[in-house]
């Protein structure tokens, strides 16, 4: 208990009593619903609720499982993929969903102009072929890493629904979700879209092929200021809530509820940029030792305890945050500023009063820049981290800045030493363009690397992503894990818990690593 909360850790919890009825169910998140194009995949928590992916992803391992495609097959040269579909799943108005909505939808993923998963489809050069309405197959250019796991993840849409506008317009871009309400195949119904307003209402799909929601509606709310968010919930305004942060705990611990701690697909780190062109000392990062001694500078444990309240696997190493594939028994930087001086005094750095200097007396300084708008709160990470410097001698800046100011500082001038940031991962590895070293920014401008290069990286990437095999696929993973922890293309921060409440009386509850607002169709009000 943290007051009168109970705190709930299980992947899959278990619930007494028998689901009932009720009349509506209220969720709230910052999530901008004025554009809802399926293929931009800007507003993830609405496709999760109306549509359907070909295969699901298990709520805690991440593993594919069957979904609408209730088996498939591949190959055996592994570029052949052919996706057996249920019979019986049918669209909000009735028509039965086919293999050849699939096959369009994966279409529109690919060629949509927009596409937010794009990337997804690369190898997918031919169409997919619709043999029967039950059968669909799909021919890659090589094999996949990640065909299964982000490919087949994306949702089905109604190709009778759309064919017709894009046939004219070859995007999804500017369609109208208001005089035409989205139909898909999940849980609930498009009623009513206030896209000014930030409201969407929803009604329940009785012919869920899973399970028919318990609630006949369902209202999302849009609300920017988290501040906003935590009043609705204390105004019993609010069902679920998620995200919240760990500081927010206190705000609501006086209120019976439920909180779950729930492993997130996701991770924290500061890219260290290699490039940079307003640098004071010219390649100050690049010696490896350099980059471990700030590892062994920082105190995880201190901003664990201060920012998450312990609700973080702080000493996890890496991008790779899926149970499946992640590897704990990697190199580890244990806060020792002792160690750190020692490492640096090796490369030329040495104290001279409370400053760290090299031989020509320049102190170490590094410039480091963050998000207003991180979904977890690196920007507090960084504050921790400044000071950890500050007492090795190392000065460091850091600017907070807008989203489109940022992306512009990290990608166009590229004028920074550390970029703090978190990121919510697919279910597949696709963080190829942020190590390669073919997608070095300043050489490729597809790229999101900063200018690190390491050739045994490389090797593995590039077997990483046409493994189709995920027990070899993971033994790949393993090996590039060894590699970023020990050469360190970024400082690693280490994987945050997501935090979610839901109101005493709401039951059935599961934790979706994938997205914590996933398995709304499961959940029920528990009455008296």
């Amino acid at each position: 208990m943290i007051g009168e909360l109970t705190l709930r850790t299980e992947p899959y919890p278990e619930y007494d009593g028998t689901p009932t009825d009720s009349d509506l169910l209220s969720i709230a998140r910052a999530e901008d619903i004025t554009d809802i194009s399926p293929t931009a995949l800007s507003v993830y928590s609405l496709l999760t609720w109306m549509m359907d992916p070909p295969i699901f992803i298990d709520e805690f391992s991440l593993e594919p499982k069957p979904w609408v495609a209730e088996s498939w097959e591949v190959s055996e040269d592994g570029r052949t993929y052919t996706l057996k579909l249920r019979d019986d799943v049918t669209f909000h108005d009735g028509s039965p969903c086919t293999a050849e909505d699939v096959a369009w939808s994966f279409v529109a993923y690919r060629d949509d102009p927009d596409s937010g998963v794009a990337r997804f489809f690369v190898l997918m050069e031919e169409d997919p072929v619709a043999l029967d309405d039950t059968t669909l197959e799909v021919t890659l250019s090589s094999t996949s890493g990640d065909f299964l796991s982000n490919t087949c993840n994306q949702f089905i849409m109604q190709k009778a629904q759309y064919e017709e506008y894009w046939n004219t317009n070859k995007t999804l871009t500017g369609y109208d979700w208001v005089a035409n309400p989205m139909i898909g195949t999940g849980a609930w119904k498009q009623v009513d879209y206030k896209p000014d307003e930030g409201i969407f209402e929803m009604a329940r799909n009785e012919n869920y092929w899973v399970a028919t929601p318990n609630f006949e509606r369902f209202i999302f709310r849009h609300i920017e200021n988290p501040a906003n968010r935590i009043l609705a919930w204390k105004n019993d305004e609010l069902d679920v809530l998620w995200p919240i942060s760990a500081t927010d705990i206190d705000q609501v611990k006086d209120d019976e509820a439920w909180l779950y701690s729930a492993y997130a697909v996701a991770f924290m780190n500061a890219w260290i940029n290699f490039e940079n062109p307003a640098v004071d000392v010219a390649d100050k990062l690049a010696p490896k030792k350099v980059r471990q001694a700030l590892m062994h500078a920082i105190d995880r444990d201190g901003y664990a305890e201060a920012i998450f309240q312990g609700f973080v696997d702080q000493n996890a190493y890496g991008s790779i945050a899926f149970p499946w594939a992640y590897k704990e028994d990697v190199v580890r930087y244990d806060y020792d500023p002792d160690t750190a001086l020692a490492l640096l005094e090796e490369e030329g750095w040495t104290m001279d009063g409370d400053r760290l200097v090299n031989a020509d007396g320049n102190q170490l300084t590094l410039q480091a820049i963050t998000s207003t708008a991180n979904g977890y709160p690196v920007d507090k990470i960084a504050e921790s981290v400044q000071e950890d410097f500050r007492q090795i001698g190392i000065d460091m800046t850091l600017d907070r800045l807008e989203p489109a100011a940022l992306r512009d500082r990290w990608r166009v001038s590229r004028d920074f030493d550390l970029i703090f940031s978190a990121r919510i991962l697919f279910a597949g590895f696709s963080d190829y363009t942020y190590y390669h070293s073919s997608f070095v920014m300043s050489e490729n401008e597809q790229g999101r690397n900063s200018g690190w290069r390491n050739d045994e990286a490389d090797e593995l990437l590039d077997q990483i992503i046409r493994e189709p095999d995920l027990e070899k696929q993971k033994e790949l993973l393993y090996a590039f894990q060894d590699v970023i922890a020990d050469d360190l293309p970024a400082l690693w921060f280490g994987f945050p818990r997501d935090l979610i409440l839901v109101k005493k009386n709401i039951l059935g509850y599961q934790p979706n690593s994938m997205w914590q607002y996933w398995n709304t169709w499961s959940l029920w009000r528990q009455e008296g």
